[in-house]
């Protein structure tokens, strides 16, 4: 394995169990993306920072808000990156607010209100909610049953490209056409708006997502067709190849199975490993945003686009251990 990248794995296992520590009783699935959150902020979890700002969610919001459901850790760990955790996380408040005009209360409107805080200007957050708004009807117009809650995400961070909107619905629109066939709709659907998120040409971003896929599932390892999906196509859109894509994530596959809450039986599954491994390889891979504007861009657009994934993953947690008590 890479040198860098072993370091990084080795922070991922440190800044899980941190912030295990400071939330004990969470979805197993959280901890790892929560971990992942640090990383790509170059940073690494303290238990004790996580905490405090954990109290500051709690002065911003009332017990039903939605900062307090699946999302209550991240947002905390999303905080605990910041200079400013009490200041971030009372705009964060009011963006929450500003964005109930425009969609349905949900979870995943929690994290879009953290990339306007990220992301936007005073100034021109209510542009951004608005343009937000805007994309989202136009992709409702397209596939009516398949855009849902976890959309308005994905709409708010499209709301901030060059790009106009209907550009952003054709190139969305072209690469749904070309991914056809290679899983559920609506985990392509995902990817389509991912891609949107990139300039790059549309065949080739879907010709190496499928090369991508197909060259891991050649090598051993058979990812899956679910949420793990928007993973690779986060991969997908950065210049490493694709053999060496596939020889990394092996790498931190191979070592992400020898650390507890992996290996043996009643580690996690072979898909879920795989997709951790991926995860990794892109935050690797992230452009480091010291000195350079369109880096810096490219960063928040791979955090907040993480942020994404995490989201279909926590809910999918949240929804399968509501059904198991029922």
């Amino acid at each position: 394995m890479r040198p860098e990248l072993q370091k990084l794995c080795e922070k991922f296992i440190a800044s899980r169990d941190e912030v295990k520590k400071a939330f004990k009783a969470e979805f197993d699935d959280v901890y790892p993306i929560c971990a992942n959150i640090f990383l790509s902020h170059g940073k690494t979890a303290e238990a004790e920072r996580i905490k405090e700002c954990r109290g500051y969610i709690k002065e911003n919001t009332g017990v039903l808000n939605n900062f307090r459901g699946p999302m209550y850790a991240p947002t905390a760990c999303l905080l605990a990156c910041s200079a400013n955790p009490e200041e971030k996380m009372a705009q964060a408040a009011a963006n929450y607010k500003l964005l109930k005009k425009h969609f349905f209360s949900s979870d995943q409107l929690v994290l879009a209100s953290m990339i306007l805080t990220g992301m936007a200007t005073p100034e021109t957050v209510t542009a951004k909610a608005e343009r937000g708004r805007a994309i989202y009807d136009l992709m409702k117009k397209q596939h009516r049953i398949l855009t849902g809650e976890e959309d308005s995400v994905l709409a708010v961070l499209l709301a901030f490209s060059d790009r106009s909107d209907e550009e952003l619905i054709a190139s969305m629109e072209e690469c749904f056409s070309l991914l056809k066939g290679m899983a559920g709709r609506d985990r392509l659907q995902s990817v389509s708006e991912i891609f949107a998120l990139s300039d790059k040409p549309n065949a080739e971003k879907c010709a190496r997502f499928k090369d991508l896929f197909d060259s891991l599932r050649e090598s051993g390892l058979k990812y899956g067709k679910d949420y793990e999906l928007p993973v690779l196509a986060s991969l997908a859109v950065t210049d490493e190849s694709v053999p060496d894509l596939v020889a990394d994530i092996s790498d931190v596959s191979a070592f992400l199975k020898t650390q507890k809450g992996y290996r043996g039986i009643f580690g996690r599954s072979k898909k879920t490993r795989f997709m951790h491994a991926a995860m990794l390889v892109s935050t690797y891979l992230t452009p480091s945003a010291e000195g350079d504007v369109a880096a810096l861009a490219s960063m928040i657009s791979m955090i907040a686009l993480q942020m994404i994934v995490m989201t279909v993953i926590v809910m999918n947690s949240a929804s399968a251990a509501a059904a198991a008590s029922r």
